[in-house]
């Protein structure tokens, strides 16, 4: 959105690809998609840093390719979904969770318990 509004824009992320829970084919053709619209990409980020310079902020970071640092007017940071489970009271009920707090579910949804499915943003799915 903002990229269309005319914005620069370029995205850090910490893994190897851009969908990390999705096939790799169709994280690296959303990544292509998004190139094409003028998005660029640095991914294998880690140790990202920002500080205030006079134009706005520097976004300091280890990539697998490119310069170690992108300057910008703003950022916008986004760490990934957190479940909504903390209290659903899942382990007095003993259903399984992982070790991010998401219900643990089979490809119908099913929980560890007969008789109980988790849908939603609480088993980490799409």
């Amino acid at each position: 959105m903002y990229r269309r509004f005319g914005s620069r824009v370029t995205v850090l992320e910490k893994g190897d690809r851009l969908i990390a829970r999705e096939d790799e084919d169709i994280s690296t053709t959303l990544q292509k998609v998004l190139e094409a619209e003028g998005i660029a990409f640095r991914l294998n980020a880690s140790c990202i840093a920002l500080r205030r310079i006079p134009s706005g902020v520097s976004v300091g970071a280890d990539c697998a390719n490119g310069a170690t640092e992108v300057e910008g007017s703003h950022v916008l940071i986004a760490v990934g979904r957190r479940p909504n489970t903390d209290d659903l009271g899942v382990a007095a009920a003993g259903i399984a969770t992982d070790a991010r707090g998401f219900i643990t579910v089979d490809d119908q949804c099913r929980t560890n318990l007969p008789g109980v499915w988790a849908l939603g943003e609480c088993n980490g799915r799409v």
